[in-house]
């Protein structure tokens, strides 16, 4: 339900609300509220703001006392927290690339038919972005507002207004004067913040919860790994040890096994019948100290598709300090994650296919490119690379002899990288300061636990690995 005039002190904040501004920013957002007055509604759902925080703000602190709203019913914090990221997003839309229109209209609040907005391009840039909004209007009716100028021009969230004429419902649309355009322009392109996920809590045990089922995961064909099959098998021989770090539900560590090869596998989230196999893994750790102890460190380390599932940049250098430290110098290092360039190509696309209903539909970054999801209960993350992010990983962590390869096995000396994925064979120089390979060790064998516990081999895995400080040869 709309309302033109809501009471801003019956509203409260989330606590989960991912945007951070800066003061320059807040300050230029007030300029907004005075020279445009708000156009656009905050989101509410019993109280609390959904979408819209700094803008309250900021209507606060211009002395405002009631702000135009969208009411909600009840809906779960789940879906309170994809409104919060998709209506954020949704600022960023292709209004001139759609061409959205309405009828001359005098400056204010309207609430239009669908038949009275006209869509001239709905294949225009965005397509999966506006997927995402047609769920959440499916599902909850009208829920934001677009900007037009009162000569009919829609300027700000056309593709909020295209979603509720493709579903035929009423577009709420805040008109000011055409005379004002290159100033609403400017106000409306601006950023107001940026996402910050640094409040937010790390259950890092529920990263597991995204692990594919490699080899076994059903259907008609085998679910393969693009990095074993392309950058893996290709470099490995059945002389060389081998270990996977961070191998999922150890498929590809059991069928190399039964192979004759002599690989290893640790997955400090191990899931078994929808729980953590704590003792099994503590077993797997073991197996790993008298690798180490009795062997040495291994031939070739594998951590495949683990870097886009790092929930905070520590975590990722961690990962990269301990492939480092466990491969012996001279051996190989091969690692994967996901590429940014296709997931922005993808949020570019003019149209919207995929293969899984569950896929994340739009992901909103931070400055170190993670983007989080609230799924089950918890919060999951993801983070992106482009070909220069791999590189410096791979130079700083592990050496400057590599290829980077996209999923397809293609090698690639630039960017941008059009695979979903991306995969480095890298030679293990070891470039770190041993301090820091430590400290990433003893990260890596501590990971938490629910229930507040962690794992408790941070220590056994230093004393493990005395070549980092004896010195060792290629």
């Amino acid at each position: 339900m709309f309302e033109e005039s809501h009471p801003i002190d019956r509203l409260r904040p989330a606590a989960y609300n991912p945007r951070r501004i800066s003061a320059e920013e807040f300050a230029k957002l007030r300029e907004s509220v005075r020279a445009l007055g708000v156009v656009k509604p905050v989101i509410v759902s019993e109280g609390t703001i959904i979408a819209g925080h700094q803008r309250t703000k900021a209507m606060r602190a211009e002395g405002h006392d009631t702000t135009p709203v969208h009411l909600l019913g009840p809906v779960s914090l789940t879906e309170e927290i994809r409104f919060n990221q998709i209506h954020n997003g949704s600022d960023l839309d292709e209004s001139d690339e759609l061409g959205v229109s309405v009828p001359v209209l005098s400056p204010g609040w309207h609430v239009l038919k669908p038949s009275q907005v006209m869509v001239a391009n709905p294949l225009a840039r965005g397509a999966v972005r506006r997927k995402e909004m047609l769920r959440l209007l499916a599902k909850h009716g009208p829920w934001g507002g677009a900007v037009a100028l009162d000569d009919g021009r829609v300027i700000s969230s056309a593709d909020y207004a295209a979603c509720c004429v493709q579903l035929g419902l009423p577009v709420h649309a805040r008109v000011i004067p055409a005379t004002m355009e290159a100033i609403a322009r400017a106000f409306l392109s601006a950023s107001y913040g940026v996402y910050s996920y640094d409040h937010l809590p790390r259950t890092t045990w529920a990263q597991a919860l995204a692990q594919m089922n490699r080899l076994n995961g059903g259907g008609l064909r085998e679910l393969r790994s693009r990095t074993y099959e392309h950058a893996v098998l290709p470099h490995v021989t059945k002389r060389e040890r081998i270990l996977d770090f961070g191998a999922g539900k150890l498929a590809y560590v059991k069928r190399l096994s039964a192979a004759g090869y002599q690989i290893r596998g640790l997955e400090f989230y191990l899931q078994r019948d929808g729980k953590i196999a704590y003792g099994e893994v503590q077993r797997h750790v073991d197996r790993v100290l008298e690798d180490l102890r009795t062997y040495g460190p291994y031939d070739t380390v594998v951590c495949d598709s683990v870097l886009n599932s790092v929930d905070s940049v520590e975590a990722e250098q961690a990962v990269m300090l301990t492939l480092s430290a466990l491969c012996r110098k001279g051996g190989k290092v091969i690692f994967s994650g996901r590429s940014l360039d296709s997931e922005v190509e993808r949020l570019n696309n003019r149209t919207c296919i995929e293969k899984s209903h569950t896929r994340r539909q739009v992901n909103f970054l931070d400055g170190d490119r993670i983007s989080a999801i609230f799924s089950r209960g918890v919060w999951r993350y993801q983070k992106f690379h482009a070909i220069e992010h791999v590189r410096e990983l791979t130079e700083r962590f592990i050496g400057k002899r590599y290829e980077i390869r996209d999923a397809d096995g293609r090698t690639l000396t630039q960017g941008p990288i059009r695979t979903t994925g991306w995969s480095v064979v890298a030679i293990n120089e070891r470039p770190a300061p041993v301090e820091d390979i430590e400290s990433g060790l003893r990260f890596e064998f501590d990971l938490p636990l629910p229930g507040g516990k962690h794992y408790g081999r941070a220590e056994e895995i230093v004393a493990a690995v005395p070549w980092l400080r004896e010195g060792e040869a290629d």
